[in-house]
């Protein structure tokens, strides 16, 4: 027998009612009332047989519905846990016509709930990915506001995890550049520009990058992509090299045109006259000397800003490094009358470094002292031993630095205004502090200087504590 044949009864007996009471109306032995009651009462136990089985169908479609719409609700989307609970009174219950539309229904429920959950996890695999990002990123949508962004983006405006979306691109981003970028961006053109934003870090430079998405069906736009890239060290090295160009042109400008004078009037007939001449050759002797010690600085510094630069890393032998430098600046303090005071901390032995960083440090320590020194004063050089490492610090007793200058003459090429320092003409290259703060960088110390104004100046290099057997000398790489 066909399943369901039992929910089906209902309408069979409604039609065997009508029937039988339609046999009965027509037989001409019953009176005329009882044909017509009999009528009545047939017609009326139809209906309410066919009613009682259409109220059993809607409950039936009603359960079903509020089954779907559980599975719909708000905050709990479909699920296979629900696809299934629809499926159960089937598998349980009499098999009615409405099974195949519940197992339909269930089908159908399961399938959403895959999808919503595949869906679901790809969102969470985007978010990662932006937030791996560096770079802020920022997609807005046809109403111009934030639509998604980055943990980058979020840092970048200082702002709480997921408080971005849903704010106007223009409160975030105000800059004209940008905003004329994005606009362009939404009427289809994709198109590049470099600003400058204050950010909580102070001033930074940004490469800003504008496309616009497409919609996924059909055609137009249905929001823009940001992104920002962070280019400020790119741009200072960019105008460090341009400034390090520009004033080493003018340093070496400055001898080679004097020399280029003085040989041009010895030519010019100077040479005959003894005076002139001998006047004339000690001008070409002093800018040769400043040339020479020009490109032995700028050597110097280059070797120590090298991405390759190898550090010698051995036993230092300060004694030995000691009789270097005074042989080496003996001849300047006498011209001047200067009296060099070295001392050497024996706790220093056992120290193990580069010995050509340490011995540059060293020199452009007491060369600066010797060049900016009174005349008949004492320079005090001490080597030190410290809890951490080895200080190195000499002091001068010269005119001094001014306090608004004391932190740019680390600079390269800055000089202090040789009407500030008392000195008619600039001293050296501008290089020598540079260079020492390139090589201590490079031996991860640190440097620093105090100074008088009127009394003098007093610079200071640590460097940590390596110890090391000659033995095991080695080479280490280092960046500059």
């Amino acid at each position: 027998m066909r399943p369901g044949w039992k929910e089906n009864l209902l309408p069979v007996l409604a039609v065997l009612v009508a029937g039988l009471a339609g046999v009965l109306t027509v037989a001409t032995a019953l009176p005329v009332s009882v044909r017509v009651g009999l009528s009545l009462l047939g017609i009326a136990a139809g209906v309410g047989l066919v009613v009682a089985w259409s109220l059993r169908r809607g409950a039936q479609v009603e359960r079903i519905t509020a089954e779907v719409r559980r599975m719909l609700a708000p905050g709990h989307g479909p699920s296979v846990e629900a696809a299934r609970s629809l499926t159960s009174s089937v598998q349980g219950g009499p098999q009615d016509e409405l099974a195949e539309l519940r197992t339909t229904l269930g089908q159908l429920g399961q399938r959403m709930a895959t999808q919503v959950k595949e869906t679901a996890k790809k969102g969470r695999n985007l978010e990662s990915v932006l937030d791996a990002l560096v770079d802020p990123v920022i997609v807005t949508d046809q109403a111009d506001e934030v639509l998604m962004c980055n943990a980058a983006a979020e840092r970048l405006f200082a702002a709480p995890r997921g408080t971005l979306a849903g704010r106007p691109v223009q409160g975030l981003l105000t800059r004209r550049e940008i905003l004329d970028l994005h606009h362009a961006a939404h009427k289809g053109t994709s198109g590049s520009g470099r600003v400058t934003l204050t950010t909580e870090a102070g001033p930074r430079v940004f490469d800003v990058a504008a496309a616009p998405l497409p919609n996924a069906w059909g055609t137009g736009v249905f929001g823009v992509l940001l992104v920002l890239r962070d280019i400020t060290s790119l741009a200072q090295a960019v105008q460090m090299q341009t400034d390090f160009v520009a004033n080493a042109s003018h340093e070496l400008r400055t001898p080679i045109a004097a020399i280029k004078a003085a040989t041009e009037t010895l030519a010019g007939g100077a040479i005959d006259e003894p005076v002139m001449r001998g006047k004339l050759m000690g001008t070409i002797g002093t800018h040769a000397m400043r040339l020479e010690e020009l490109v032995h600085d700028l050597m110097d510094l280059s070797r120590l800003e090298t991405p390759t630069l190898s550090v010698e890393i051995e036993p230092i032998s300060w004694p030995e490094l000691v009789a270097s430098i005074r042989q080496t600046f003996d001849p300047a303090c006498a011209g001047k009358n200067i009296r060099l005071h070295l001392v050497l901390d024996p706790g220093c032995n056992g120290f193990a470094g580069d010995r050509r960083l340490i011995g540059l440090i060293l020199r452009n320590f007491i060369d600066n002292a010797v060049k900016f020194a009174y005349a008949d004063s004492t320079i005090q050089a001490q080597i030190t031993r410290t809890g951490a490492g080895v200080r190195i610090e000499v002091a001068d007793s010269g005119q001094g630095i001014p306090l608004a200058h004391q932190e740019r003459v680390w600079e390269r090429f800055y000089q202090v205004d040789p009407a500030r320092t008392g000195f008619s003409t600039r001293r050296g290259t501008g290089l020598g502090l540079a260079i020492v703060k390139h090589a201590v960088g490079v031996l991860k110390g640190e440097v620093g200087l105090t100074s008088t104004w009127g009394q003098g100046t007093r610079v200071w290099a640590e460097l940590p504590w390596c110890q090391i057997e000659r033995s095991q000398a080695r080479s280490i790489g280092g960046a500059a």
